[in-house]
């Protein structure tokens, strides 16, 4: 697999709960079960899926670069952020969150696949 495959992915996977996130909030929640919630956790839903759309759009553009030190630093960033959420959704499975338990095994494999382009395969 080529790392622009990988910046392709992840660009779809932040793409697919950006219009949830963003417009039906109190849909998005309800999937996990969480039925009471206040307007300011509603609005960090919504800014949650502002920060998808970021890093959607960033992964992207960058699955559309030619390989360069910046791209380089994109994915070496995205390893960051991804092992980062790995460790915070693993607190939160280890105390029973459904939440967590999906997003641990999305973001353990996007770390691990990061995290190989930007230390093992560099530049592919």
């Amino acid at each position: 697999m080529k790392v622009k495959y990988l910046l392709y992915l992840q660009a779809f996977n932040m793409a697919i709960g950006i219009p949830f996130l963003v417009f039906a909030p109190a849909m998005m929640a309800a999937q996990y079960g969480i039925t009471d919630f206040s307007a300011e956790f509603l609005l960090m839903f919504q800014n949650n899926g502002g920060y998808a759309l970021l890093m959607g759009l960033v992964s992207w553009i960058a699955a559309r670069m030619e390989d360069s030190p910046a791209r380089r630093s994109i994915v070496l960033a995205f390893f960051l952020q991804n092992a980062l959420q790995t460790a915070i959704f693993a607190l939160g499975a280890m105390s029973g969150s459904a939440m967590a338990n999906s997003f641990l095994y999305i973001h353990g494999f996007f770390a691990l696949a990061f995290g190989y382009f930007a230390f093992i395969k560099r530049g592919a």
